[in-house]
């Protein structure tokens, strides 16, 4: 038996789903420990045994700290039921692999601790420094235990985007612009506010090659649709789309937030990115995830302040005007994909 565990968000759930069906292809059993919200993303995954934690958010200051640390002990009786016989423990981030991980390393069970984001968040911080591995997905990674035992893999992605890996750049220099805009997990409501109006205004040359898939949260669909209807410009708008790996390959520039499930995805199938980092994600984490990527120019950054000012149409008139700059993007973007990062979290443990 394997134990995976994972936070409730997209950046958790989806390499650990990523592990899951490697590991099911292999024969082996899995258990998923997760709170309600991870429950949530495991429509997609191998056959399994899942583990509802009770424990809460820690957010909310100091008054949320007692009701967490109350929840994080009831959480503790199940997370050690589902640890008997298990061979491995493998998490993936977020509060809900506390009690896991922990237990893991009382335990003595063999523990590694996945980390997505170019800033280790803090539970993967604790957990780090009593884990036999600690998997990266960035090797620059930054607030990583001293003593932890790093090994660079990458970040796993499901296997519908291995599918497309490199797949190769449609050319930018004539014909449809396509731009993909992507919200994250939950979609992003400064992008469904600012990104129609900043490609409504693009001059009639530009404006009139584009055609926009949008991600956004169910109640700016309406919205963002009108918005994009009224400026001329062919749109798709959803709150969510099942074939991903077709909306990425098809796509010349991509607007996004910058979470680690979107930075894997975007280095795996190659394409360039404008990133808008979430600018109150812990400790701005997506800030140094789109640097990570800006360095190696795959991507550029557009922070929240410069998109409310209305500097994002300017930006994008110049990156769209320029198709040699898209096409040297995407073939950086691709060269920084961290090839086999499932058989690489395995190998961390043995279980390749």
């Amino acid at each position: 038996m394997i134990i995976l565990a994972a936070g409730g968000t997209g950046g958790h759930m989806f390499p650990a789903e990523a592990v899951a069906h490697a590991l099911a292809a292999k024969g082996r059993a899995l258990t998923l420990i997760t709170d309600t919200r991870g429950a949530a993303y495991t429509k997609a995954w191998p056959e399994h045994r899942a583990v509802i934690l009770p424990i809460r958010n820690p957010g909310g200051g100091a008054k949320a700290a007692l009701p967490f640390a109350m929840s994080a002990l009831r959480s503790i009786p199940p997370a050690l039921r589902a640890l008997r016989g298990a061979e491995a423990v493998l998490c993936f981030g977020g509060y809900p692999t506390l009690p896991a991980g922990l237990l893991a390393a009382l335990l003595g069970v063999p523990l590694l601790v996945h980390e997505q984001n170019a800033l280790m968040g803090r539970t993967n911080r604790l957990l780090a420094r009593y884990a036999d591995a600690a998997a990266l997905s960035f090797i620059d990674t930054v607030k990583v235990p001293k003593q932890a035992a790093r090994v660079f893999t990458g970040n796993p992605v499901r296997p519908g985007i291995m599918l497309a890996a490199q797949s190769p750049y449609p050319p930018a220099d004539s014909g449809t612009l396509e731009i993909l805009v992507l919200g994250g997990s939950q979609g992003a409501k400064i992008l469904a506010d600012y990104v129609p109006a900043a490609i409504a205004a693009l001059s009639d040359n530009l404006r009139s090659r584009v055609r926009v898939v949008q991600q956004a949260r169910a109640d700016d669909v309406a919205g963002v649709t009108a918005a994009y209807a009224s400026a001329g410009i062919p749109a798709e708008v959803n709150s969510f789309f099942d074939d991903m790996p077709a909306r990425y390959t098809a796509a010349q520039l991509v607007i996004a937030r910058s979470g680690a499930s979107t930075c894997a995805e975007l280095t795996t199938i190659g394409r360039p990115a404008l990133f808008i980092p979430f600018a109150a994600a812990a400790e701005d984490h997506q800030t140094r995830n789109a640097e990570a990527l800006a360095r190696q120019g795959a991507a550029w950054i557009a922070a929240e302040t410069e998109v409310r000012s209305g500097a994002l149409s300017e930006k994008l008139a110049a990156l769209l005007s320029d198709p040699k700059g898209l096409h040297h993007a995407a073939a950086a973007a691709a060269g920084l994909i961290g090839y086999q990062p499932v058989q690489k979290v395995l190998a961390a443990l043995n279980l390749s």
